[in-house]
C-alpha cells in the first residue's frame, strides 16, 4: 500500500492548491506573470495533477 492509502493525513495538492502556490512564489519575483492569460499556468498545473494520479494509480495497482 502506498502512504497515501495508508496515512490518510497525507494531503494530495489539488491543480487549484499548486495554482496559489505558483501565484505566490511566482508573482513576487516575476511582474510579467501578470501580464499574460492565466488560463495556460492553470491548465498545466491541471494537466500535471491528472498525469500524477494516473501515475499512482498505476503504481499502486500492479503491487
Amino acid at each position: 500500500m502506498t502512504a497515501r492509502e495508508t496515512d490518510k493525513t497525507v494531503k494530495i495538492p489539488s491543480a487549484i492548491d499548486l495554482h496559489k502556490r505558483l501565484v505566490a512564489e511566482v508573482k513576487p519575483l516575476h511582474p510579467w506573470y501578470y501580464e499574460s492569460s492565466k488560463a495556460s499556468p492553470q491548465q498545466a498545473l491541471a494537466e500535471l495533477r491528472t498525469a500524477w494520479d494516473r501515475c499512482f494509480k498505476k503504481v499502486s495497482g500492479t503491487a
